[in-house]
């Protein structure tokens, strides 16, 4: 049986509360503890693909 940490995620509730990042590595530790608060994810609609970025390659 694996073992699983229990993390408490702090809940974003507006787009304010989410700063710039320097780095992926800063996002990325960022995200591991936070996520949207249903509030917000509500009021997202989905973006039209011509507007998204292209993929990013492995290197």
């Amino acid at each position: 049986m694996s073992e699983t940490s229990s993390i408490q995620m702090q809940e974003i509730h507006s787009l304010d509360e989410i700063p710039d990042f320097p780095t992926e590595a800063e996002e990325a530790e960022f995200w591991a503890t936070h996520c949207l608060g249903d509030e917000l994810l509500e009021q997202m609609e989905p973006v039209p693909e011509e507007m998204l970025p292209p993929p990013r390659s492995d290197s």
